[in-house]
């Protein structure tokens, strides 16, 4: 119902838009033709045909296969000197820890994708801090890697002496 007040009032327009675009079409065609050897020549006609890349077919001789792999970094490092130049998405059977992803790259080069496999994974579930009184921020943070399953020194030790750095 309302796209007919709208086409009503559009073409209730065409009285004056019409010869009002046809007349700032003339004088613009006008002002800017002189133009047009400046685009010919950008454009490339000058040469007999317009400049634009070259499409071509190229046939692909061989491909690489995308393969799997699971296990610890241990099992993989193993596992990496088999795959060949195969590319690789790889599920860790690890917990997360800071550098997990750096380590299985340089082990696996190949490596597209790079995950921690879900019974390693931290759970969905998010779980509130306990509710006693006085704790410190690093200790809070510690809980929270806990739950989140993140068993890495390194990054609780980073956490403290940010915190000590920003709160002095």
């Amino acid at each position: 119902m309302i796209g007919r007040y709208v086409t009503r009032a559009v073409d209730a327009q065409s009285r004056w838009a019409k010869p009002f675009g046809d007349f700032n079409h003339r004088w613009l065609g006008a002002l800017f033709h002189p133009i047009r050897p400046i685009q010919n020549f950008l454009n490339g006609t000058w040469l007999g045909h317009p400049v634009h890349a070259v499409v071509t077919d190229v046939p692909i001789q061989a491909g690489r296969r995308l393969r799997t792999l699971r296990g610890t970094v241990a099992e993989l490092s193993v596992l990496g000197e088999m795959v060949g130049d195969d590319f690789l998405r790889v599920w860790v059977r690890e917990p997360a820890r800071a550098g997990l992803r750096e380590e299985v790259t340089a082990l696996l080069p190949n490596a597209l994708e790079v995950r921690i496999d879900p019974e390693f994974a931290a759970p969905l579930a998010a779980a509130r801090p306990s509710p006693e009184p006085g704790r410190t921020p690093v200790e809070l943070f510690g809980e929270y890697l806990g739950s989140r399953g993140v068993a890495d020194q390194r990054v609780a030790e980073l956490f403290r002496t940010l915190h000590e750095r920003v709160t002095g």
